[in-house]
């Protein structure tokens, strides 16, 4: 890990011109390229394949029908049957109402649509989150096999070297210590492949569990383009509308609702009644009204605790805003860090690569090149294939971290919410 980390980092400072740093309050925009056709319609079949995704989106319907249902009325009327026969004959029909004269039923209608559209930003960060672990999988899967293209390169031209060297040695042009450092190198790139093969199958783990178990393994590669550095967005909007910002202010608007809810809960509802009858041939109608007495609990406790809970909650919404900010800031520096680094690799490096290789080998079998230096030097040069797919994934990854930071990675994929 050390060594990935300092071949970036070589190829960064190598590469990147001083003039290159971003100021933290620099405006970005997205670029105006989607993503390839066919990647973007892998990607968004998966997503919308996934049991997670559909488990999300039930979870969404049922906080639907939980908002519909609170709109309906509070109380239904009670059908009222009396009869008595006590000496005198008494029967009676009547009707009984509570009346919702407290504002219930639109507080609780309040608290559930805060809900729901809770619920919705939930569903759409889920996916959001589902997206940017597919692309993750896609690309370290893909860059991967082009890292373990470049070590098997690696290990042919060592074990190459093996045979070269024992012949070498039999005809006494090096030594048995040159050739056992050759040998040394030849194990040491056979174990690095297998250290990066098994960094492809986690990768390809990842996939795999994203995508349906009878779906074929056909898997779109990534656009031939890395992306574009964004420039002249407005980050305080794209802060203010991402899923975790927007469920932030909810929580705030759902608390209100709460506390009206409970200073509603506060006070009581009557209820009326209506009965006509007749009693020993006489006609009756009377009319009741009963009020319930909140003596023994007042609900003020309840009423109390919603309003702690929405300064609370003022209070998260905060920290999730700034967070949010911070999170932008640093992925859009980064992004413009490592995008720049890799043009720069492109127009100055990345076509003298294969040049070195074959100038090494002729220094060495002529002898103007010591085997130590030989080994070393070749090493040296496909570390530096190696680190340029380094810096190539890191790209890609600080991309799929922009997108989730900003908000746009649906955008992107041209996906509708």
């Amino acid at each position: 890990m050390l060594k990935k980390i300092l071949g970036i980092a070589v190829l960064c400072m190598t590469f990147l011109p001083v003039s290159l740093s971003t100021s933290a309050d620099e405006s970005v925009s997205l670029s105006n390229e989607p993503a390839d056709v066919q990647f973007r319609l892998f990607i968004v079949g998966v997503v919308d394949a996934n049991p997670g995704t559909k488990a999300a989106r039930m979870t969404l319907v049922s906080k639907r029908a939980a908002r519909d249902a609170e709109s309906q009325s509070l109380y239904n009327p009670d059908f009222l049957l009396n009869a008595e026969d006590t000496g005198t004959s008494m029967r009676s029909v009547g009707i009984s109402q509570t009346l919702d004269w407290s504002g219930k039923r639109n507080a609780r209608a309040q608290v559930a649509e805060f809900e729901y559209l809770y619920t919705e930003s939930e569903f759409l960060e889920f996916r959001r989150l589902l997206m940017a672990e597919l692309l993750e999988g896609l690309v370290q899967y893909q860059i991967g096999l082009e890292r373990h293209s470049v070590v098997l390169e690696k290990q042919q031209l060592m074990n190459d070297l093996v045979d070269l060297a024992q012949s070498r040695l039999k005809a006494g042009d090096i030594s048995q210590v040159d050739l056992d450092l050759v040998k040394l190198a030849a194990s040491n790139a056979r174990i690095h492949s297998v250290g990066v093969r098994a960094k492809q199958l986690e990768s390809l783990r990842k996939v795999r569990a994203l995508t349906q178990p009878s779906a074929a393994e056909n898997w779109p590669l990534l656009p031939d383009a890395l992306p574009v550095v964004p420039e002249n967005l407005d980050l305080e909007e794209l802060v203010q509308q991402l899923p975790e910002v927007q469920m932030a202010k909810l929580s705030i608007q759902r608390n209100d609702s709460l506390t009206k809810l409970n200073q509603a809960e506060r006070r009581p509802d009557p209820t009326v009644s209506l009965e006509g009858g007749r009693e020993d041939g006489e006609s009756l109608v009377g009319l009741n009204v009963t009020i319930p007495l909140f003596v023994r609990n007042s609900f003020k406790h309840e009423v109390n605790s919603t309003r702690a809970e929405r300064t609370a909650s003022e209070y998260r919404a905060d920290d999730v805003q700034h967070r949010a900010r911070i999170r932008l800031t640093s992925a859009t520096e980064r992004l413009n860090l490592l995008r720049s680094a890799w043009n720069e690799w492109e127009t100055t490096s990345s076509e003298s690569l294969s040049r070195p290789i074959e100038q090494l080998q002729r220094l060495w079998e002529t002898g103007e090149l010591t085997t130590t230096d030989y080994v070393v030097q070749l090493s040296e040069t496909l570390a530096v294939k190696e680190s340029a797919l380094d810096l190539r994934e890191s790209v890609w990854l600080a991309w799929i971290e922009w997108l989730m930071a900003s908000g746009q990675i649906e955008a992107w994929l041209e996906v509708d919410r």
